[in-house]
């Protein structure tokens, strides 16, 4: 990423005063020192409060938790406010679903009474994520958030716009195909992954799987695009499952992740075979970090920029002296 191409400021002068006579050097590491100084004053500048019964029934003390919190504060009460809890989702699949049926071109009507194609997946195998469903409700499937149209005991159907059949492997998918599903979970709720969007960022390409032990390796081709956000032992969901990073090869375009026992039985990914493709969402707190500094390390890059012309003047009035 540009930001960490900070240049590296040099002061000389042959002068006899003493601050001109020793060189100033930032080193080369100046650009890692100033993005932790910068992320510390990100996290104690703002305040960020747990819901109450997080902290035992009192106002959490972690004040100060950044502006880096900022919005998922802010979305946490404005559902809270409207009396009831937006929904998230943590990428602990709840159960495998089947798919019973696809239609690519169903008619479909729209606000003003007209129709318009679009697809409709429908999904059975579902008693248990549909246990406290309702019409509007949200249910990720394979990671993609999408709302609940009609639903039975077990069953229900959904729709996928254009951009999310563009982005995630839901418009090939084909009537008894196993898919990973979870329902929504309030953003103030018990969370044992990471906070997921069920806004998939595109699909990767299965490479390789080996077998260590009773665990199974998965190495995933993803594009430059996501690879920044993609770090060892950081967070990604795989089909909607959260997951730990093991490696990341940012030359080579691949990152790794390995799945326990337990987990195998329980999704859809063990059941691919290498080259085929499953959806690839990032952690959304990088993007964040990434948006809260920018601001931050434009200003520290013109600041240091005008630093380095007044340096070049007063090298100048040396060398004239």
């Amino acid at each position: 990423m540009r930001i960490f191409e900070l240049p590296t400021l040099t002061l000389s002068s042959p002068t006899a005063t003493s601050w001109r006579r020793r060189a100033l050097h930032l080193p080369s590491h100046l650009p890692v020192f100033l993005l932790a100084l910068i992320l510390l004053g990100l996290f104690t500048t703002h305040a960020f409060r747990l819901p109450s019964h997080v902290a035992g029934g009192t106002t959490s003390s972690i004040n100060r938790a950044g502006s880096l919190l900022a919005p998922i504060s802010s979305v946490a009460s404005a559902g809270r406010r409207r009396g009831k809890a937006l929904a998230l989702f943590s990428g602990i699949v709840e159960q495998m679903g089947r798919v019973q049926k696809v239609e690519m071109d169903k008619d479909m009507v729209m606000w003003s009474g007209e129709t318009g194609k679009g697809m409709e997946l429908t999904i059975t195998d579902a008693a248990r994520v549909l246990a406290d469903a309702y019409e509007g409700c949200s249910i990720a499937v394979n990671g993609v958030c999408l709302t609940v149209v009609t639903y039975t005991g077990d069953t229900f159907t959904v729709g996928c716009a254009p951009e999310t059949i563009r982005c995630t492997n839901l418009g090939g998918l084909g009537a008894g195909e196993r898919v990973n599903l979870e329902r929504s979970l309030p953003a103030d709720g018990r969370n044992s992954g990471h906070m997921v969007q069920g806004h998939v960022d595109e699909t990767g390409e299965i490479l390789e799987r080996w077998q260590e032990g009773d665990s199974l390796w998965v190495k995933v081709r993803a594009s430059p695009a996501i690879l920044p956000y993609i770090v060892e032992k950081g967070y990604i969901a795989v089909d909607g499952t959260s997951l730990t990073v093991c490696q990341v090869d940012r030359n080579e375009g691949w990152f790794t992740f390995m799945l326990i026992a337990y987990t195998q039985k329980h999704i859809i990914v063990p059941h691919k075979a290498v080259g085929d493709r499953v959806n690839l969402e990032v952690d959304v707190l990088a993007k964040y970090v990434e948006h809260s500094m920018g601001a931050t390390i434009e200003s520290l890059r013109a600041n240091i920029e005008a630093l380095q012309e007044r340096v070049a003047v007063l090298e100048g009035r040396g060398d004239q002296g």
